[in-house]
């Protein structure tokens, strides 16, 4: 029985409140956050590698357009001069 000056019951509770603070699922909450940032990092450093290889790629390319467009140039000009 609640006495009539006060709300809620003051005496000696079997538990501490702090156990209560937290939800029952907030610690696999926090495991399942951990595994979500995981992968996301791990999927946004697999981009990032991926747009690596892709300008590596693109880079050998346009070097090598750029190589053979000097070298017609050389022939057509060696084929000029004879």
């Amino acid at each position: 029985e609640l006495p009539d000056d006060r709300d809620t019951y003051e005496g000696d509770l079997p538990f501490d409140q702090d156990d209560y603070d937290e939800t029952p699922f907030e610690d696999e909450d926090d495991r399942v956050h951990d595994v979500l940032a995981s992968a996301e990092q791990r999927l946004e450093e697999g981009r990032q590698r991926f747009q690596l290889v892709m300008a590596r790629l693109l880079e050998q390319r346009v070097i090598l357009a750029f190589r053979e467009q000097v070298a017609q140039a050389k022939a057509d000009e060696l084929l000029r001069e004879l």
